[in-house]
């Protein structure tokens, strides 16, 4: 008997593996989570509160091994490739509580559905939240499946992706036909609420490695790669927003001032990724340069754990961050960013994007989004693949645009209806340009 329970654990974790051609960065294999949720509730049969708890603990860390097993890779820019394998491993195990908790519920398929939706919202919220890879974005890569999460966030897509892998074949016929038909509706028929008119998108991806961003010797080249790539005396009579990625340059008067004197043209506005040091504080932030300097800022208010801060009381015991010696302050501003002769923009910087409907404080028309995923360069990462994923959803949620710059990709243009429509290749150096 006790050697069948462990069989079962083991079988729990390798199911909980197959999490990784769900989020695959190849493509979002749509029907995985059918197979993978009937496996684990095939294993959760007759198991008491105790067992059915331990064997959704053993597929948590399956599935968050398997799909975010990437994470370790930005240790290696410090030599701490050790720490970073353990740190993945550990975050693996606490977020395999969440799925361990919905499984206690299992006998009932509805409120099976019900339990990991709602111990998904808490994986997003608690502890500053980490709602990476929600069961939900699976969908992605499908046609028309994706859209109603325009009405019920990608949570309520996770709650459908859920019960349409568990319930019988008709009802997976008749949850999945009726999202294809509401999707369908949206994408060809209803009105597109774009609010974007004569406005050119330069979108600027100088793919520098994060090992040369890191190099301050090399601060004043790669600053020079981005200038390069950017037309600043474009006679062009639209309005003109160039964007640069996250962390493109730290914050100086004197870069400003060349950067403004090198504006030609009152339509043509920088938007820029910055690092600002004021008053012995840090920020992580957007600029918007223009012709005369800065004419808006926004400082990130949504930080990365362990990358741009470390909570107080593990800093106390000398668990520190990685990516900076210095912690990062979170922004109190709004964001938002409304400047006259410009749409009105919605800032978000890298990690605020993976937060289902938390991103807009303000109506805006157009979403833009920098990050630098460098940090997880690898030709076996899928991570610049699942935060596209992610992105594209919250153009679904919020029902616009989004302009996305990332240093080494995946740089593109997503439309209300959360599809790519124009793109570079990751790991090249380029411009995307874009008119409205």
């Amino acid at each position: 008997m006790e050697k069948e329970i462990v069989k079962k654990y083991i079988y729990a974790f390798l199911t909980g593996c197959l999490a990784k051609f769900c989020f695959w960065k190849y493509y979002a294999i749509f029907f995985m989570p059918c197979v993978m949720f009937y496996v684990l509730l095939h294993l959760l049969k007759n198991s008491n509160v105790k067992t059915s708890f331990i064997i959704g603990y053993f597929f948590g860390i399956g599935y968050f091994l398997s799909s975010i097993s990437w994470l370790y890779l930005s240790f290696q820019y410090y030599d701490m490739i050790t720490t970073g394998i353990l740190s993945t491993i550990l975050l693996s195990l606490y977020l395999a509580i969440y799925p361990a908790i919905s499984c206690i519920f299992y006998k009932n398929k509805l409120i099976f559905s019900l339990a990991w939706t709602v111990c998904e919202i808490l994986r997003g919220v608690l502890f500053s939240g980490f709602p990476w890879n929600l069961i939900g974005y699976t969908f992605m890569d499908t046609p028309y499946l994706p859209q109603i999460a325009y009405i019920i966030t990608a949570y309520g897509l996770s709650f459908f992706v859920v019960l349409i892998a568990v319930v019988n074949i008709r009802w997976k016929i008749t949850l999945t036909t009726t999202l294809l038909l509401f999707g369908i509706y949206r994408e060809h028929f209803a009105p597109d609420n774009t609010q974007l008119q004569n406005c050119k998108i330069v979108i600027v991806q100088p793919s520098i490695p994060q090992i040369d961003k890191m190099n301050a010797s090399l601060a004043y080249a790669n600053l020079k790669y981005h200038l390069d790539l950017s037309d600043f005396e474009s006679k062009d009579d639209k309005t003109t927003l160039i964007i640069w990625p996250e962390a493109a340059f730290q914050l100086q008067t004197s870069i400003v001032e060349y950067i403004s004197k090198n504006i030609k043209n009152n339509n043509i506005h920088l938007i820029a990724g910055v690092d600002i040091h004021e008053n012995n504080k840090m920020f992580n932030s957007i600029v918007v340069i223009g012709k005369n300097g800065i004419e808006a800022r926004y400082d990130k208010k949504h930080l990365v754990p362990f990358g741009e801060f470390s909570p107080q009381f593990l800093s106390k015991i000398g668990i520190k961050n990685i990516a900076s010696e210095l912690n990062y302050t979170s922004g109190n501003n709004i964001r938002l960013i409304n400047i006259d002769g410009l749409p009105t923009i919605t800032p978000i910087i890298c990690y605020e994007s993976v937060f289902p409907k938390c991103i807009t404080e303000g109506k805006s028309s157009i979403i833009i989004n920098i990050t630098n995923d460098a940090w997880f360069d690898s030709k076996y990462s899928d991570e610049m693949v699942q935060h596209l994923r992610i992105v594209r959803c919250r153009a679904i949620e919020e029902n616009q645009p989004v302009i996305r710059c990332a240093n080494s990709g995946i740089s593109c243009i997503i439309n209300s209806r959360g599809r790519v429509i124009k793109s570079l290749p990751p790991h090249t150096i380029g411009i995307l340009n874009h008119t409205f």
